[in-house]
């Protein structure tokens, strides 16, 4: 329980409490982290929606709804998961994957676990270090947007549209990928970041649901 607590830099009062964080249904049906994800979820929405409106009030309510979903979808959560390796110490069926899923499952789940073992000063640290430093810092850029201007070469969509633009003279560029009647936007703190946030989401889209289609 050390290490675990070491990788997640908080230290609990309550070991019982972060045991049931890291226990899924498939070993414990009645005692597992089903409900404190559930917790988990909502405090993650209101603190990046109250992070967002403090400090960006000049967006619009649509504009801060693209920039929520940046830093709450499960792929990002469990990129910070899996950076933490809470999986590691997770107790789960060894017939079980660690899906994307799971993994932000027990993120969500170790986040209502510091609130409920602390306060939520504590436990909006925890978040503002590993949610939205880890966003801001990270200068690694994977190429979805080549890899959907693929899937239109290929004629797996058509009419692809990329608009991006600045927001009001602020540092936080917004961008619309539009294909197919879709439109998908993704936000960023330069005009790359942006078209690549959005692209992820596109292509993430593709894959779930044209391709799938197209196997079947």
């Amino acid at each position: 329980m050390l290490k675990i607590q070491n990788n997640i830099n908080y230290f609990f009062k309550d070991l019982d409490i972060l045991k049931k964080a890291l226990t899924h249904s498939s070993i414990n049906y009645k005692s597992n982290y089903e409900n404190l994800e559930f917790l988990g979820d909502s405090i993650i929405n209101f603190f990046i929606t109250e992070w967002i409106y403090k400090k960006y009030p000049h967006l619009t309510e649509n504009e801060m709804t693209v920039m929520k979903n940046q830093y709450i979808n499960k792929d990002y959560l469990s990129k910070i998961s899996n950076i933490l390796k809470i999986s590691e110490f997770a107790s789960i069926d060894k017939n079980i994957e660690i899906s994307t899923k799971i993994s932000c499952e027990l993120f969500e789940s170790i986040v209502a676990a510091i609130y409920l073992d602390s306060n939520i000063k504590n436990t909006k640290k925890f978040l503002n270090k590993n949610l939205i430093k880890n966003f801001e810092e990270s200068d690694k850029v994977i190429d979805y947007k080549g890899e959907l201007i693929i899937f239109y070469q290929k004629k797996i969509i058509g009419n692809l549209i990329i608009q991006t633009e600045q927001l009001n003279e602020s540092k936080i560029f917004i961008s619309k990928i539009s294909f197919n009647k879709y439109h998908f936007y993704g936000f960023g703190f330069n005009k790359i970041k942006a078209e690549q946030n959005g692209a992820l989401f596109a292509c993430k889209h593709i894959k779930d649901t044209i391709l799938q289609k197209r196997v079947c």
